[in-house]
């Protein structure tokens, strides 16, 4: 079998390429979190599911295939979060990724009663997503921290 001569000059250029395009990746902008259901209640621990309304600022598309990390109201543990179906992001468009959140109940109460009051929360979120094109996937940070009123969570 012979060596395919260009393969190596063809291999540098296409990860060349990809590393200055990835230079210019803007984060996906966090426009509203909605449609928050019950799918456990627990006395130390439920799940819920919501919907989480992005616009994707970026002249490309991406496939998300994965995200997990944490999320805090006011400084306070509101839980962990996970999303593991693979959503097709179309470039300089709006999408929604289905969220499953592990409420820590802890504190459940006065992040209702904020919800309730229509007082506006400091929602802080971490953690990665497994985003990419074709056959190339890689982690991308995920970090937001910003005013939320939890009232439009429960529309």
């Amino acid at each position: 079998m012979k060596p395919v001569p260009h393969l190596p000059f063809l291999l540098t250029a296409f990860l060349t390429i990809t590393i200055i395009s990835c230079r210019n990746i803007k984060s996906p902008e966090l426009k509203e979190i909605e449609n928050l259901s019950i799918h456990k209640m627990g006395l130390k621990e439920s799940v819920v599911n919501l919907k989480v309304h992005y616009f994707n600022p970026n002249n490309f598309g991406v496939k998300l295939k994965k995200a997990e990390g944490n999320a805090w109201i006011d400084g306070k543990a509101l839980g962990q979060f996970t999303m593991d179906s693979l959503i097709k992001i179309a470039p300089k468009s709006d999408f929604w990724i289905p969220v499953k959140l592990k409420l820590d109940m802890s504190h459940f109460v006065e992040n209702m009663a904020a919800a309730f009051l229509g007082k506006q929360v400091m929602l802080k979120i971490n953690g990665t997503a497994r985003v990419g094109k074709g056959f190339l996937f890689m982690n991308y940070p995920l970090e937001y921290e910003g005013k939320q009123s939890l009232e439009s969570w429960l529309k």
